[in-house]
């Protein structure tokens, strides 16, 4: 008998050098939607369950003399983990993993206001455990750009960072621990027709983080990626910095596992405002215990 299988599981009695060796645990990573059946005299299993984030919004276009505010940060994926008897648990339960809301398209016509993100669908473990959705980033309007509200789960994800109501720099994300970190707000333009940069995303339990555009020279970051298979949450994308002479940048995207996608930068009419960043995908993680 090969000492794992072809999931990298530890099978019952698989041997080296003719010795039995005891299973104590064993861990199965999803991160995409499948069956997880339950292995031969588990005792008791946990489940950690991330969500997708969500999408940020995009910036409005405007004309000239009045306020344009930036598109809305994306929420990060709530999270959820809870450990059952395995007695209470069927022999395969479904699990959904929940993906990234698309970011809000930019606006190509001329006085519209910005477009809203899509909603980071939440993971499930059949109907034992959930995350829920996570809300996106809303459209930027000549008054706000709200932030995406955080999910429910036994840890919220981090609401999406607000556009400045005046027009200007976009308010940063906020930071996830278990859930995903929540997307910067894209940047403004004021009524005095001053351009501002995007905010930050913000940081995942390493404090990776992405930063935020700035005013016709870089462009907004996504943070460093968790690392795969870990459940660890993803930061958030940095909102898009808002241009008067160009196209305004797009918010960069939220990373795995949940990270809320960056607001799209303003713009004057007749250039394009910035799209919104998509939300990082979700995960499940189901440890058994013998």
């Amino acid at each position: 008998m090969p000492l794992y299988n072809a999931s990298g599981v530890l099978p019952n009695g698989a041997t080296i050098g003719g010795s039995l060796i005891a299973r104590t645990v064993d861990i199965q990573t999803f991160v995409t939607s499948s069956m997880w059946i339950m292995p031969t005299g588990a005792v008791a299993v946990a489940v950690q369950l991330v969500g997708g984030g969500a999408g940020g919004g995009s910036g409005r276009r405007g004309a000239a003399g009045g306020v344009r505010c930036g598109g809305g940060g994306g929420a990060g994926g709530s999270g959820a983990f809870k450990i059952f008897p395995a007695s209470v648990l069927t022999s395969s339960v479904s699990v959904t993993v929940g993906a990234g809301g698309a970011g809000g398209a930019a606006v190509t016509a001329d006085n519209t206001d910005g477009a809203n993100g899509a909603t980071g669908t939440g993971s499930s473990f059949g109907s034992f455990l959930r995350s829920g959705n996570a809300n996106a980033g809303a459209g930027g309007t000549a008054t706000a750009g709200a932030g995406g509200a955080s999910g429910v789960g036994t840890s919220t994800g981090a609401t999406g960072g607000s556009a400045s109501a005046s027009g200007g720099s976009g308010g940063s994300g906020n930071p996830g621990v278990l859930p995903g970190a929540s997307g910067g707000a894209g940047g403004g333009i004021t009524s005095g027709d001053t351009a501002s940069n995007g905010g930050n995303g913000g940081g995942n339990a390493a404090n990776s983080s992405g930063s935020g555009g700035t005013v016709d020279s870089t462009a907004p970051t996504s943070a460093t990626a968790s690392a795969a298979g870990s459940g660890l949450p993803g930061g958030g994308g940095g909102g898009g910095a808002a241009s008067k002479t160009t196209a305004a940048q797009a918010g960069a995207n939220g990373v795995v596992y949940g990270g809320g996608g960056g607001g799209g930068g303003a713009s004057l009419n007749s250039s394009n405002s910035g799209a919104g960043g998509t939300g990082g995908d979700g995960i499940c993680v189901v440890t058994t215990y013998f």
